[in-house]
């Protein structure tokens, strides 16, 4: 089931209660038509989350170890595979927008919005506990292509969840007073939350060193923050025909992305006794939170048809796209090479001989998000 996260669900309480507390107001008020309120349902669609490694391979041999180059051993998850990002369905949100007109010619105005979509997921699993080879492979230090799991049955699981909201402020200037076609200039404040973890899991079975039944979990766990903070401008062009209003808005936002990278993992037994603070693509060289910031720019067009039911109510249709060039994306931070001397689930003394490995490091991407909505606008 698809659940709103905490902050986007305060958030869209606490604006809505605006809403109706604003609307109570106005409807009180003799004076025409200066503001309006609109909450409309989202289903908009995110770009994959990219792999930026061989994260899971699969060999038939029982013999063989699954790493990558070793002959029948090919990547089914990840860079080189049919599958080399997470793919996301459709998301499912809301939208609030609060306006008001300073003037009765509607020559100056202000208008405020904010969005939040529900926690979007997706996730693969293989297993090899009927047989066969399922591994994760990485590149080792000392002895070049390597796997996690040497001949035992396991099952590994990946996942992905992102969870997207913002918030918009912006001011509205004629600049054309044509009746039936006015154009405004908008200028304004842009925010945008993008939150996203990848997880991965490896539970390893009958490891002779461990009690019987015992499971070994070697987890990963790797968590990025997008937060864009920008100036915005852009234009506004209405048009009406009959009842029927058509509205487009172009804008573009420039500002800081502030990026935060945080690293985590673990090795337990049965998921309750922990062996060490870190897994395989986390390891003490690389464990931590890390910081990072990119300019950035969020181009963002929007078309919207709305009939004019009555004086006040306008119920309409939105389709809506924005492109975020300077991302971070969690999967696509990991560093598959491994020091293993750090580690001492991998023979290793615990202290760092050699590079320090895997390392932290910031890989950008872009990213769109599109969609269509459906809601209602009040104009008092």
């Amino acid at each position: 089931m698809v659940v709103f996260n905490s902050h986007v669900k305060y958030f869209l309480k606490l604006i809505i209660f605006a809403v109706g507390f604003y609307s109570s107001h106005l409807f009180s008020m003799p004076c025409a038509s200066h503001a309006w309120a609109s909450v409309e349902y989202l289903y908009w669609w995110a770009e994959d989350s990219p792999i930026g490694i061989p994260l899971i391979t699969q060999n038939n041999n029982p013999a063989a170890l699954g790493s990558v180059g070793e002959p029948g051993t090919q990547v089914i998850f990840g860079a080189g595979s049919n599958r080399n990002s997470f793919n996301f369905d459709g998301l499912s949100g809301a939208r609030v927008t609060l306006g008001d007109w300073f003037d009765d010619s509607h020559a100056y105005g202000i208008e405020g919005s904010g969005f939040g979509l529900a926690e979007a997921s997706n996730s693969f699993t293989a297993s090899s506990v009927g047989g066969g080879t399922i591994n994760i492979p990485f590149n080792s230090t000392t002895k070049g292509e390597d796997a996690l799991v040497d001949h035992l049955p396991n099952i590994v699981t990946a996942s992905d969840n992102l969870t997207p909201w913002g918030l918009e402020l912006n001011g509205l200037f004629k600049v054309s007073n044509h009746y039936n076609f006015p154009l405004y200039f908008l200028a304004g404040f842009r925010y945008i939350n993008l939150s996203e973890n990848f997880a991965l899991s490896d539970a390893i079975f009958d490891n002779p060193s461990l009690p019987a039944n015992a499971v070994l979990n070697v987890k990963d766990n790797f968590s990025t923050r997008n937060n864009f903070y920008g100036l915005q401008i852009g234009s506004r062009a209405n048009f009406s025909c009959q009842k029927f209003i058509f509205d487009i808005t172009a804008l573009i936002a420039a500002g800081e992305n502030y990026q935060k990278l945080i690293i985590s993992g673990q090795t337990d037994i049965n998921n309750t006794t922990i062996i060490q603070p870190f897994g395989l693509f986390s390891e003490p060289s690389n464990v931590g939170s890390f910081s990072n910031k990119q300019f950035a720019i969020v181009p963002e067009f929007r078309a919207k048809m709305a009939y004019e039911a009555s004086q006040t109510i306008r119920p309409f249709f939105t389709y809506n796209v924005f492109y975020i060039n300077k991302t971070i994306r969690p999967a696509n931070q990991i560093d598959r090479n491994i020091n293993q001397s750090q580690n001492p689930a991998f023979g290793g003394s615990g202290a760092l001989i050699g590079p320090a490995v895997p390392a932290v490091s910031f890989h950008s991407n872009s990213m769109w998000m599109q969609g269509v909505s459906a809601g209602v606008e009040f104009v008092f």
